[in-house]
C-alpha cells in the first residue's frame, strides 16, 4: 500500500500482506487503520500476481 499526502506525494510504503502459492488475505480493517494512523489523504493498493 502506498500512502499519499494532499499533494499526492508518496510519504510511505507499507506491505499489508504477503501470500503463498494458493493466495493471500487482505483485511480491510488493517488497510484503513494504517491509512488513518499515517494521516494519509490518499492510498494506492497494488497487487502482483505471479505467473506460472
Amino acid at each position: 500500500m502506498i500512502l499519499l499526502n494532499r499533494s499526492n506525494h508518496v510519504f510511505g510504503i507499507v506491505n499489508i500482506s504477503m501470500g503463498g502459492v494458493s493466495g493471500t488475505y487482505v483485511d480491510p480493517k488493517v488497510v484503513f487503520a494504517v491509512a488513518l494512523k499515517g494521516n494519509s489523504s490518499g492510498i494506492i493498493l497494488t497487487y502482483n500476481h505471479p505467473s506460472g
